[in-house]
């Protein structure tokens, strides 16, 4: 049957549906397998977009979980989780449609201009989901591959594809549609744009999944998008459309996305997007017009694009943070690769474009430049890119974009010969690519960036740091690019030189460095300076080039010394030869290089050298190299100290040379610096390589160089190293005058503080002077030229002395002045005997110069071993070239007959020699020496290494001996003490004792003396000589006779003897002194002790001098006590030295007073009477009730008693102490008296007799006295309530109620005035008892004595005078002309009686008579009527007390 139906027509029914199927899950899976997970995924979505016009892509991880009460189905449900949304501004065309619904055969293959031709992009997303879905215009898209979510699907339409805008898609299941509603999209209206939305496969998912097994969530998607993040400039790189991508992150619970991360363009505009869009035109117009096509317009050929990142990845090499990057491109069309384009179409159907680009990235504020980045490249971050980055590295310097063939996978670029067919072909389209499209364009991008170096908008390092490495460094097929683009720069100008200022060369062009100008750059800098063309690319560009553009066509041109004497001969002109045009350090660099290739034995190699200007000279010019005939100036080769001879006039005839290797070490290049003669800045100096050469090429004979030799020496010696002017002239060198001449200032630079000048050249100064250096080689060619005699020298000013004249600062930093002083003077100089000891200070040999004697100095550093010779001023600098040229001068053999040894007794000889030579010349006054130069003399002289034994054992003559004295006596140099006391008067500074004093000879007209050890300066005077230290004294004493006055006579002549004199602070200390050496004192001189204790020294409190003798002890309780108020006036100042305890037990010795005496007494009682006198009333009543107090006591009034007569003892006051709570130290006053008696003073001196005593005692005013009334006795009249004078009976003492007004008396004094003053003579007071008889005219006693003896001395029992009684009753009749108080009545009742029962007693008397006639007188009358109404007005009171009217008649 079969048979037969298949020999019919009709087929029905017997043909089966049967073929090859594709299960699309597998497709998918096979897809996935080929295509990995990672950010490929989303550079797909990126790269769709771009293709689709879009300018701005958003990936933003939605977190979120959505409703599933809504959703059209209920497998739908598992699908409302977190998902991955990604944006684009793009809308869906038809097209687009149909091209994301086929896999593998996507339109986009045939359409112009589209950089997807896999159709496999976008399915990468099934790595994330199973269900894919996006909406776009008024569509809503859903992708179910495994047909089993979707309602209604099958494998022939595993999709749902929904207008959203004509269906209320949103009123019927918003949960379902609600993830949708984002960046602008509300599922309503029209929505322009494209989102994509993946929701993220679960764990659940995936067990179940035929797509993949792998599993997202939040977290890893997150990781995703952050390296993402950190490659998304990159992606934007090669992009036709897109300006922005962004990455967000929406968080559960938030009504909008935020921002993680985001990169776009940050110079948009026209022109830009132009070139962007340039490979879209040149595909389309290539596909129709081929090999004519070319890129429109042809300037966007090359552009800049610049980028700025934020947030995660932001940063360089995907740090995070805030970025700007910059890029340069250049993109070309090749229209040369015509042919395979129209092969691969025809036989592969491949859709070639021979489009490609490079970019460079710029230097920017995020980009830092390596130093050595010209020597060090940095490693090479060249990606490959077929408009979005892959994941291949080049190895080249720049990123490389191109329409290149691709695995399917987008992973790598077809390549390799091991193919054929497609494969094959594909290689080879990569292959030409490279070489016909990438290889210019990377040209021409370098050439574009040149100029941005000349714009100085690039860095040259950066600029270099673009060009291709060595193709070593390059995988397969990247390194066509490193070959072709070398060949293609060949006639480029892409090197940059610094010749003429700066140029650009192309290879061709260029002078490569041969390998010892590669290795030396200040070697390139010194050709470069001279015209030679060489690149200052590093040497790696060099080579790079120099590999691939040498040919059988092209030999580069290398540097070598020959070329270089070419070069320099070429360069000289008339008007250069010998000028000084290159600089020295250029000069000795080519020199170096242009006699490497020269054998100096050798007439012809050296013969090369002809005509080459590269002969240093001394003054800093160079001079020819002169060959065979053409010699014509003889240029010297000297060692460098014959070069430092010849620094004068010769310097432009000498050759420069090594001058020490301490230079060296500061070179590397082979020069070395210092200054030269010429006062130019640190010029390099010749290696020692280079001196030897220049040796080696005098000795040959074969040039203009020539060695220095004696001859040559002798006859310009002289004349070009000191000036002329210097020489002394003939006719004083005939006469002898020279012997006297002056030296000449010498100031040579060798002081200056410049190391280099201390070893380099010893420049010759600015005024002509010679070195230092100079100096000395001239004394070591003098040695060996007239080693016997300096006599053809006389006049020459050749030895080195100094002049240190106002060289006294000892903080100077300077050195004195140096001079030289001609053969023939008279000069100081050490000898070889001295051993260079022996020498003299800088003040001694300014005192020298006073004298017209020359010195020569040397330092030595073994002059501090003993600190002898220099004082104060030492030049310790042992290696200074002063010591090396005063050696040097000491050297030669003669020397010593022209100078006078450095010692004592050279030093006298020469000044006696200086002084017989003033004389000759009519100035017969003696030296006159300064200050300085007589203080720095004597500390020369007047030590005694020079005298005597001393001299002669150290080797020198004795300056002891006479003649020799007597000329150091003769000086004027000894200085005396200066008067600086004149009289008290005068202000008295102690620093005056410091002050100079006049200066004298030893002549024997004047007695002259040292002063006594350890005393006051300021007690001295001009007849006492100032030894400054203990060696001028010994040498004064013992060799030129000057004696030492002892302490004790010093102390009467000039201390005691004009005490008066004596400042306060001067006398103090001197008398200080004598009783801190009063042992030592008194006994050289026993009559001492009598004088200090009769002699008013000692300064007490109120600035008064008292002796010793009127002194107290302070140390004395009792006295204390007794004489507190005093104490400014009978202790020593206790505020002075004078109150120690050693002073106070000197003072007892010397008499000062430690016990209490009837004279003790008498000074307390006056001092009271003083201070009331002077208004210091509270001290004076402090002082009278001293002595009371101390009289009341038992030992008091033994004093007071008739009944002792002998001289009180200081030990009898024990009841004063028991009085007053103190103890007595016994022991001590016995120690005191003791003391005294060994000293010879009399301890009783003759005491004051009683009745003496009383009498002095009753006149002074020191009792204490009521001041005023008592209130307790109102009634009472006081005795200046009338202003009326007292009479001057015994009872009565005018008492003064005012203190006169002067300025010395102080506020409190002034008070006082109108008080009583508050003591009184017991003559003119009586006792509280008796003051209603008496105080009208009479001062009361404050209080009543407590002892009888007292009472019975002072007279205070006897009876009241009738003149104070008349007074006293005229006084109550004034007052109380009327009586109203009781009170007072009382008391006149009670003391009118008593008084006059007391005149009663006397009214027979004259002295009744005449105190009647005194008081009353022509008022009795009066008196009486007024003592009448008083009685009258006493009995009108009544009571006790009252006055009987037969008393008051009889009165």
């Amino acid at each position: 049957r079969h048979r037969g139906a298949m020999e019919g027509t009709d087929t029905t029914g017997v043909w089966d549906d049967f073929g090859q199927k594709v299960d699309l899950t597998a497709r998918l899976r096979e897809i996935l397998a080929n295509y990995p997970e990672g950010t490929s995924i989303l550079k797909e979505l990126v790269q769709n977009a771009d293709d689709a016009g879009a300018t701005v892509v958003k990936f933003c991880i939605d977190l979120r979980t959505h409703g599933a009460s809504s959703v059209s189905c209920e497998k739908l449900k598992q699908f409302q989780g977190a998902s991955l949304l990604v944006f684009n501004d793009s809308v869906f065309t038809e097209s687009d449609f149909v091209s994301i619904s086929q896999i593998g055969d996507s339109l986009k293959k045939t359409q112009v201009g589209k950089t997807g031709r896999f159709g496999v992009g976008f399915n990468a997303v099934y790595h994330l989901t199973d269900l894919p879905s996006f909406v776009s215009g008024r569509d809503v898209v859903f992708f179910d591959p495994h047909c089993s979510f979707l309602p209604n699907v099958s494998a022939q339409n595993p999709g749902k594809k929904i207008d959203f805008v004509t269906n209320d898609v949103l009123g019927k299941h918003p949960d379902q549609f609600v993830p949708f509603i984002a960046f602008g999209c509300d599922m309503v209206t029209e929505f322009k744009g494209t989102l994509f939305r993946f929701p993220l496969r679960t764990e659940t998912q995936a067990k179940t999944s035929k797509l993949s097994h792998a599993s997202y969530d939040g977290g890893s998607i997150t990781v995703l998008l952050n390296k993402f993040a950190q490659e998304k400039t990159l992606d934007l790189l090669f992009l036709k459309n897109v300006t922005r991508v962004e990455i967000l992150h929406w968080h559960e619970g938030t009504a909008v996305p935020s921002f993680v991360a985001s990169s776009a363009i940050t110079n948009p505009g026209p022109t830009l997007s132009v070139a962007r869009g340039a490979f879209a035109r040149a595909s389309a117009v290539h596909a129709s017009v081929g090999a004519d096509a070319t890129i429109d317009p042809p300037q966007s050929s090359n552009f800049e694009v610049c980028f700025f990142s934020q947030g995660n990845g932001g940063g360089v090499g995907g740090s995070d943070g805030d970025t700007t990057r910059q890029f340069a491109v250049s993109q070309a069309l090749g229209t040369s690769l015509q042919p395979l384009v129209t092969q691969g179409r025809e036989r592969f159907g491949m859709r070639l474009v021979p489009w490609a680009a490079v970019a460079a990235e710029l230097p920017g504020a995020n980009l830092t430049e390596d130093s050595d980045s010209l020597q060090k490249p940095p490693s090479p971050t060249g990606r490959a890119f077929c408009f979005l980055p892959l994941p291949v590295k080049t190895g080249l310097p720049v990123h490389v974009n191109g329409f290149f063939e691709l695995s399917s996978n987008r992973r790598d670029v077809w390549h390799g010969g091991d193919m054929s067919g497609g494969g094959a072909a594909r290689s080879e389209w990569n292959e030409a690519l490279l070489r016909e499209v990438v290889s210019p364009a990377y040209a021409q991008l370098l050439v574009t960036l040149s100029g941005a170096v000349r714009d100085k908008k690039l860095p040259i390092a950066s600029f270099y740091n673009l060009f291709p490495r060595d193709e070593s460094g390059c995988v397969k097929p990247w390194d066509l690019v490193v070959v072709n683009t070398c060949a293609l720069l060949l006639d480029v100008a892409v090197l940059h030189s610094r010749v003429n200022g700066g140029a650009w060369l192309s290879p061709r062009r260029a002078v490569f460095p041969d390998f010892e100008v590669d290795r030396d750059p200040g070697l390139k800098t010194s050709l470069v300076e001279e015209g030679v063309s060489i690149p200052d690319a590093p040497h790696w560009v060099l080579g790079v080039l120099l590999k691939h553009t040498t040919n059988g066509a092209f030999r580069p041109e290398y540097t070598s010394p020959c070329g270089t004497r070419r070069v320099l001969r070429n360069s000289l002109t008339k008007c250069e030869v010998g000028a000084k045009k290159r600089p020295r350090q250029r000069v000795l660099t080519l020199l170096k290089y242009c006699l490497s290739d020269i054998a100096d034995d050798d007439p012809e190699s050296v013969a090369s050298l002809a005509d080459v200007p590269l002969v240093p000279l001394a003054d800093g010019t160079c001079a020819l190299f002169e060959v065979g005939d053409k010699r014509k100036k003889e240029i010297y080769v000297a060692t460098s100290e014959e070069l430092r001879l010849l620094l004068g006039d010769a310097r432009d005839l000498c050759v420069d040379v090594f001058r020490g290797d301490h230079a060296e070490l500061t070179q590397e290049q082979g020069v070395n610096s210092s200054l030269h003669a010429d006062g130019a800045d640190d010029s390099p100096q010749l290696t020692r390589e280079l001196t030897t050469r220049f040796e080696s090429l005098a000795d040959s004979g074969f040039t203009n160089l020539k060695r220095i030799d004696a001859t040559a020496l002798a006859r310009m010696l002289l004349p070009k190293i000191l000036p002329p002017v210097w020489k002394s002239a003939d006719a004083e060198i005939e006469t002898g005058a020279v012997r006297i001449a002056r030296s000449v200032a010498w100031r040579p630079l060798i002081f200056a503080e410049d190391t280099a000048c201390r070893s380099g050249y010893g420049k010759t100064s600015d005024e002509g002077h010679p070195s230092v250096h100079t100096m000395v080689f001239l004394w070591k060619r003098l040695t060996e030229l007239s080693p016997d005699t300096l006599d053809p020298f006389v006049g020459w000013p050749l030895f080195p002395v100094l002049n240190c004249d106002g060289f006294h600062d000892l903080k100077k930093e300077t050195y004195p002045e140096l001079r030289l002083a001609p053969v023939g003077s008279a000069i100081v100089a050490p000898t070889e005997l001295t051993g260079f000891r022996s020498c003299l200070s800088f003040e001694c040999v300014a005192a020298l110069g006073e004298a017209g004697i020359h010195a020569m100095l040397v330092a030595n550093a073994r002059d501090d071993e003993d600190g002898e010779g220099f004082g104060t001023k030492k030049m310790n600098v042992s290696s200074s070239v002063h010591d090396e040229l005063t050696r040097a001068a000491l050297a030669h053999a003669s020397t010593k007959n022209k100078t006078f040894t450095a010692s004592g007794a050279g030093v006298t000889d020469a000044l006696a020699s200086a002084s017989q030579a003033r004389r000759s010349n009519g100035a017969n006054a003696p030296i006159p020496f300064s200050r300085q130069a007589s203080a720095a003399l004597r500390a020369f002289l007047l030590q005694r290494r020079w005298f005597g034994a001393r001299a002669r054992l150290g080797g020198f003559s004795d300056a002891g001996e006479p003649v020799r004295v007597a000329t150091i006596k003769a000086l004027v140099i000894f200085e005396t003490y200066p008067e600086t006391i004149r009289s008290c008067s005068d202000e008295f500074n102690e620093s005056r004792g410091q002050l100079p004093g006049p200066l004298t000879a030893l002549d024997g007209i004047s007695s002259l003396h040292l002063p006594p050890d350890e005393c006051d300066h300021n007690l001295l005077c001009s007849l006492f000589l100032k030894a400054h230290d203990e060696e001028q004294a010994f040498v004064l004493q013992n060799y030129l006779g000057v004696l030492k006055m002892s302490a004790s006579v010093f102390l009467k002549q000039r201390v005691l003897a004009r005490l008066d004199q004596l400042p306060p602070a001067v006398r103090d200390n001197a008398m200080l002194a004598a009783l801190e050496r009063l042992g030592s004192l008194s006994a050289a001189d026993p009559d001492l002790l009598v004088l200090l204790s009769q002699t008013q020294f000692v300064p007490t409190a109120s600035g008064q001098l008292v002796t010793p003798t009127s002194l107290y002890d302070p140390r004395v309780p009792e006295l204390l006590e007794l004489l507190d108020a005093s104490r400014d006036f009978v202790f020593p100042d206790p505020d002075s030295a004078f109150s120690s305890e050693h002073t106070l037990n000197t003072l007892s010795r010397l008499g000062m007073r430690s016990g209490v005496t009837r004279l003790a007494v008498l000074d307390a009682a006056r001092h009271a009477e003083l201070l009331s006198i002077n208004g210091e009333f509270e001290s004076a009543k402090k002082q009278g009730l001293a002595v009371l107090r101390y009289l009341e006591t038992s030992d008091g009034a033994k004093l007071a008693s008739a009944s002792r007569k002998e001289k009180q003892k200081s030990n009898s006051s024990s009841s004063f102490f028991s009085l007053f709570g103190e103890k007595k130290d016994t022991k001590a006053k016995k120690g005191v008296d003791d003391a005294k008696t060994e000293l010879g003073i009399e301890l009783n001196a003759k005491e004051l007799g009683h009745e003496s005593f009383i009498e002095q005692l009753s006149d002074i005013a020191w009792v204490p006295v009521t001041q005023v009334a008592p209130e307790s006795e109102p009634g009472l009249p006081w005795f200046d309530d009338f202003g009326e004078e007292v009479s001057s009976s015994s009872d009565c003492l005018p008492i003064p109620t005012a203190v006169a007004k002067d300025d010395s008396v102080d506020v409190d004094s002034q008070k006082n005035a109108t008080l009583l003053p508050p003591v009184a003579s017991p003559k003119t007071s009586r006792p509280p008892g008796d003051q209603w008889l008496c105080s009208s005219s009479v001062r009361v006693l404050l209080e009543d004595p407590r002892s009888s003896v007292l009472f019975s001395a002072f007279g205070w029992r006897s009876e009241i005078t009738p003149e104070t009684l008349c007074k006293q009753l005229a006084a109550l009749g004034r007052k109380h002309k009327t009586v109203t108080d009781a009170s007072i009545g009382r008391s006149l009742a009670a003391a009118v009686p008593r008084i006059y029962a007391a005149l009663t007693a006397s009214i027979n008397t004259d002295a009744f008579a005449k105190a009647v006639d005194d008081v009353f007188g022509a008022e009795e009358t009066n008196a009486a009527q007024a003592a009448d109404a008083t009685e009258a007005d006493v009995t009108k009171q009544g009571g006790e007390g009252t006055i009987p009217a037969t008393e008051t008649n009889e009165k």
